[in-house]
């Protein structure tokens, strides 16, 4: 009878840990539920910054549609129709859910799979040679300058070399 009555009635030190354990189980759960809040608030945020960058490459290319309607009026048309696919994906991306949009990328990734990863290689050359892109102007500014100060570059050197007579 003792053992039975033992273990009904905890000593003080279980019942504080049992306290203890229940409070740090409470807190976690209020610190992953604010971590989660914010994670999704700044996907939110991003996906919104997004969405306005697309809408701003649609607006750039309507715009240079215009500039080319009296030269080539089919070309325009067609960059018309381009920029308007273009600000269609910048309203689906502004007016989906976070999860909506995972779900419709999953479902493509598993219908077309060649055409999901096709498109992520496609988007990883078009980033690469962006950022190339942008390397290449940072240090071409750089060889301006060098050119300035009157030391000559690879061109310049290549271009006398050719300039001499054999």
């Amino acid at each position: 009878m003792n053992t039975s009555t033992a273990s009904n009635n905890p000593s003080p030190t279980l019942a504080a840990a049992k306290d203890a354990a229940k409070d740090f189980k409470e807190k976690a759960a209020s610190s992953a539920e604010s971590l989660k809040s914010t994670a999704l608030d700044r996907a939110a945020s991003q996906k919104a910054d997004a969405a306005d960058k697309v809408e701003r490459m649609s607006g750039a290319l309507h715009q240079t549609a215009d500039g080319m309607a009296e030269n080539d009026p089919n070309i325009a048309h067609f960059a018309h129709r381009v920029a308007d696919r273009i600000d269609g994906a910048s309203q689906y991306l502004r007016n989906r859910s976070l999860s909506a949009l995972k779900d419709d990328a999953c479902r493509v990734a598993h219908d077309h799979p060649v055409a999901f990863f096709g498109g992520l290689f496609a988007a990883g050359l078009v980033l690469g040679s962006l950022i190339k892109a942008g390397v290449s102007e940072s240090s071409g500014n750089a060889g301006l300058q060098d050119n300035a100060s009157g030391s000559p570059t690879r061109s310049d050197s290549m271009a006398a070399s050719d300039a001499q007579p054999a």
